[in-house]
């Protein structure tokens, strides 16, 4: 029995130094390789993160990495472009299976990549920081970038080949329904006119009966009158005698022009289509007929702003700065909080702005814009108050009490700083 006991020490003791995975060694190298470690003990080329620098040193002095920096030496810039891609690859396929179109800080997206302790680390690709990965991005229409005083917001653009073959077939759709319309519009205008050429070609005129006022049902008091209107062809037919119409007002008489039932000596009938048109044509010729000594292209356009009253909003807008659109109606909402650079400027609010990043060209009033800050540093425009006109530099911004500082770099002011000035009082000056 004591023989058997020692024999089973003997074996557990030979297995706890022997075993190496539940060694108390082993179990604490697993627990220290948990999360993540410094950067600076990473190697790339190897794909080894070292614990401390004496573990790093030892990995640099080892002959596996000698050889692996022996290759990157033939060819380096093939091994930075190749890293640059799995990053990149990597990053989007988070953004678009994480976040989809949503609209989502970058420094959020990173996180999550780099809690990954077998990613592509940055400093193996062509971007130092995440601010020019970024911007690459957008560059590359890959995503939408929007910078704000949070930082740095990227809203991926899809563009699934299955999603844009739904999307053009959609629009195909519509542009039949519109064209069915259009197609069935223009036959009744001809049949319109075929009967109207072969009415005249037997002598008989379309005439239309002299409108009969209808009195009013004791109940109606809001005064409307329904005027009744019908057609026939040639002279009328032999009908009972009935009773003398009441006496119509010029105003009701003349107003013939309403789509109102007609009256066809059977009772009260809706007008059909080929006597709507027929109406519609009467009603547009008399407006073209009547329209004498009216203003025409850009005279008339400056004859309606010069009759506009004065506005009370002083103007803000000028050329080179950048500002964002704010009309959320615009283009079903697509140029929302986009920014663009002002182009031209009439009649001091009208201005022309091109987005930056589809280059579209909008004409929009000062009252849908928003001024945009830079970061710290960059040039601004002030565009209103005291200082209204000059350029200066934005050293500090209160995000607290929605201001900034600046310091002129022209005029009397120049290289003072100016404390507690509004954020729409300056703007981004375009690059």
């Amino acid at each position: 029995g004591s023989t058997s006991q020692a024999n089973t020490k003997r074996r557990l003791a030979r297995m706890g130094k022997e075993g190496g995975f539940l060694t108390t060694k082993a179990i604490g190298n697993r627990i220290k390789a948990k999360g993540l470690q410094k950067l600076r003990w990473y190697c790339q080329m190897c794909e080894k993160q070292c614990r401390d620098e004496n573990g790093f040193k030892c990995h640099m002095m080892s002959e596996s990495h000698q050889r692996q920096m022996l290759l990157a030496a033939e060819k380096p810039g093939q091994f930075v472009h190749n890293y640059s891609k799995d990053f990149k690859n990597a990053f989007i396929t988070l953004l678009r299976t994480r976040y989809g179109t949503k609209r989502v800080q970058a420094t959020v997206v990173y996180n999550e990549y780099i809690s990954d302790k077998e990613h592509v680390h940055m400093n193996a690709t062509h971007w130092r920081t995440l601010t020019s990965f970024v911007h690459h991005l957008g560059q590359e229409g890959v995503c939408i970038v929007d910078e704000t005083e949070k930082g740095l917001f990227l809203t991926y653009v899809d563009r699934d080949p299955e999603l844009l073959h739904q999307q053009r077939k959609l629009e195909k759709l519509n542009r039949s329904e519109r064209d069915e319309e259009e197609r069935q519009a223009d036959f009744m205008r001809e049949q319109y006119e075929r009967d109207l050429e072969a009415a005249k070609a037997k002598g008989v005129a379309l005439e239309p009966e002299a409108p009969v006022a209808i009195p009013l049902p004791p109940a109606v008091e809001d005064g409307k009158v329904i005027v009744g209107i019908s057609l026939k062809l040639g002279a009328p037919a032999a009908a009972k005698p009935a009773a003398a119409p009441l006496p119509v007002p010029a105003a009701i008489a003349a107003d013939d022009d309403d789509d109102e039932p007609v009256d066809d000596g059977a009772g009260k009938r809706k007008l059909s289509a080929m006597e709507q048109i027929r109406i519609d044509e009467e009603r547009r010729k008399r407006e073209r007929d009547g329209k004498q000594g009216k203003e025409t292209g850009r005279d008339s356009k400056a004859a309606r702003i010069e009759e506009k009253p004065a506005r009370e909003d002083p103007p803000w807008v000028c050329e080179g700065i950048v500002v964002k659109v704010m009309n959320s109606t615009l283009g079903d909402g697509k140029y929302y909080k986009k920014k663009g650079v002002i182009t031209a400027v009439a009649n001091d609010y009208l201005a022309t702005i091109r987005i930056i990043d589809t280059k579209a060209l909008l004409r929009l009033d000062q009252q849908f814009l928003e001024t945009v800050l830079p970061a710290i540093g960059g040039a601004v425009h002030v565009v209103a108050g005291p200082y209204k006109g000059i350029r200066a530099t934005l050293t500090a911004i209160d995000v607290d009490n929605f201001c900034a500082t600046i310091e002129p770099t022209e005029g009397h002011d120049r290289g003072q700083r100016v404390p507690r000035v509004p954020y729409e009082h300056i703007c981004k000056v375009a690059e």
